[in-house]
C-alpha cells in the first residue's frame, strides 16, 4: 500500500512538471499591454522572445505598434490548424 501511495505521488508531481514545462502561458493583450494605452509597442513585444521576433507579422499595417486587432490575429495564426495533409475524418467513421 505505501508503494502504491508513493508511485501516484511521484506519478502526480513528474505530471505536475511535464505540464509546466510544455503549456507555454498563453499571452493576454492586457498583460501584454503593460502601460494600458490600447497598443502594444515594439519595446513592450521585447518581454516575449516570441512575439518580438515575428514583430513584422503582428504590426501588420506597419505603425510601430499592435493594437488588439493585430496581436489577435497574430496569437490565432497557426495554432490549432491541423497539418495539410492531413484528412479530417468524417464523425462517426472507424480509423484508418
Amino acid at each position: 500500500m505505501k508503494n502504491l501511495i508513493v508511485s501516484s505521488a511521484a506519478f502526480c508531481f513528474a505530471l505536475g512538471v511535464t505540464t509546466a514545462v510544455i503549456g507555454a502561458p498563453i499571452l493576454t493583450f492586457e498583460e501584454t499591454d503593460t502601460n494600458s494605452d490600447g497598443y502594444i509597442s515594439k519595446q513592450e513585444a521585447k518581454a516575449y522572445k516570441d512575439l518580438h521576433s515575428k514583430w513584422a507579422k503582428v504590426d501588420t499595417n506597419k505603425d510601430g505598434r499592435a493594437d488588439i486587432d493585430e496581436f489577435t490575429r497574430f496569437e490565432s495564426t497557426g495554432r490549432f490548424e491541423p497539418p495539410e495533409d492531413s484528412e479530417t475524418p468524417e464523425l462517426g467513421a472507424a480509423p484508418h
